[in-house]
Formats: C-alpha cells, sequence, structure tokens
C-alpha cells in the first residue's frame, strides 16, 4: 500500500535529520582574535572526476587560497591517486591553477589512496620543508572534520588546530567516481565508520580505500 505522506513531505524530514546529525558529527572551530598567525594551511582532497575536480575539492582549494592568502600562509596538499589513472596529476594540475590564480605559495605533498595517507603526506611535507607548527589552519567538509581533528590533533600533538568547513552538500555528489561518495546517507555512514574503524585499526587503516566502480 501506497504511504499517504506526500513525496516532497518525506524528502523534508530526512534532509531536516540528515542535518541535524550532520551538525551534531561535525567539528568546527572559528579563529580566535588572539589566536597566532596560522603557519600553513592543509587543503583536503575529495578527489575528481574524470573531467573536472569534485565540488568538494574545488570548493576548499578555493577557501583555502582565499584564506592563506590573508594570512600570508603556505598551502599544502595531497592530491587523490586511486580513482582513475592519472588522478592525482589532473587534480594537481587543476588546484596549482586555483592557486597560481590567487598567488598564494603551496607544498605539493605526495599521492595518497585515502584519509590516513594523506595526513602521513602532509606529515612528511611539513618535516622536509622545516615548516613550523604552531598554529595549523586546515579545510575540509563538515562531514569529514570529526576524523580530521583526531587524526591532524594527533600527528601535531602541540599544534594549535583551527578547522573551516564547507556545507556536507559539497561533500557527495552522483559522478564521484566513488560509490560511497554518491549520495548524502551513504557518505554519512561512510564518515562514522570510518571513525570506528580507526579507533579499531589505527594505522592499519593506510591500507584501505573506496570502491571505485569498473567505468
Amino acid at each position: 500500500m501506497r504511504s499517504s505522506q506526500p513525496e516532497s513531505e518525506r524528502e523534508f524530514v530526512f534532509d531536516t535529520l540528515l542535518q541535524y546529525l550532520v551538525s551534531k558529527w561535525g567539528v568546527e572551530n572559528a579563529l580566535p582574535p588572539e589566536a597566532p598567525p596560522i603557519d600553513f594551511f592543509i587543503g583536503i582532497s575529495y578527489g575528481m572526476t574524470r573531467t573536472n575536480l569534485t565540488v568538494a575539492t574545488e570548493r576548499i582549494t578555493r577557501l583555502t587560497a582565499e584564506m592563506a592568502r590573508a594570512q600570508q600562509a603556505p598551502i599544502i596538499i595531497s592530491c587523490c591517486e586511486y580513482l582513475f589513472r592519472g588522478a592525482a596529476f589532473s587534480e594537481w594540475q587543476l588546484r596549482h591553477r586555483i592557486f597560481e590564480t590567487f598567488r598564494v605559495r603551496y607544498y605539493r605533498a605526495g599521492d595518497m589512496n585515502n584519509s590516513m595517507q594523506e595526513s602521513r603526506q602532509i606529515l612528511k611535507c611539513v618535516s622536509e620543508h622545516g615548516l613550523p607548527t604552531r598554529h595549523i589552519g586546515i579545510v575540509t567538509g563538515i562531514g569529514h572534520s570529526r576524523f580530521v581533528s583526531e587524526r591532524y590533533g594527533k600527528l601535531f600533538p602541540n599544534s594549535k588546530i583551527t578547522i573551516t568547513c564547507v556545507p556536507f552538500d559539497s561533500e557527495y555528489q552522483p559522478d564521484h567516481p566513488a560509490w560511497i561518495q554518491r549520495g548524502p546517507w551513504r557518505w554519512l555512514f561512510a564518515h562514522v565508520a570510518r571513525q570506528i574503524l580507526y579507533h579499531v585499526r589505527g594505522e592499519k587503516m593506510a591500507d584501505m580505500q573506496h570502491w571505485v566502480p569498473k567505468a
């Protein structure tokens, strides 16, 4: 028997519930006026489609560049390579152009296949270039922010970390190469699952990645 509840009303209920859960899950802290200058920014990667940066990667890259220019601080990024052959290089080219447009300094850390590898590559880049780590700015998606806060807090225990987020609806899109990033509920589930696995498996999570259907 068909439900008497209008489709639009059900969608509203689910959207409201989703927004509520994301708001409780996310971690974002505003930059306090008395905070020391940010030493460098990290722009988290959400990969790219075969033709363009994903919505999240595009928004994060531009927002990171705006903030870095205002703070006169460099940016570090690591590009995602597992989505398809040549993905990391293509992502780098597109993000590089944005940084050049904003005239900001930037470093390309090694490529990665998941968030654990991304954090390791960024830590390695910071060490190689001898960057100060008193205050680190990270730009990510609100759904990913809880993992980012915990993971980078562990890697940089003596640093002040400020997290700025793009909206959750930037983090998923129907044409994302990774299946789990094509819808809101499955992507929220992925964030929760990652957090649980991080506490269970720790550094062993570095050998995992999202499933990408064959084109």
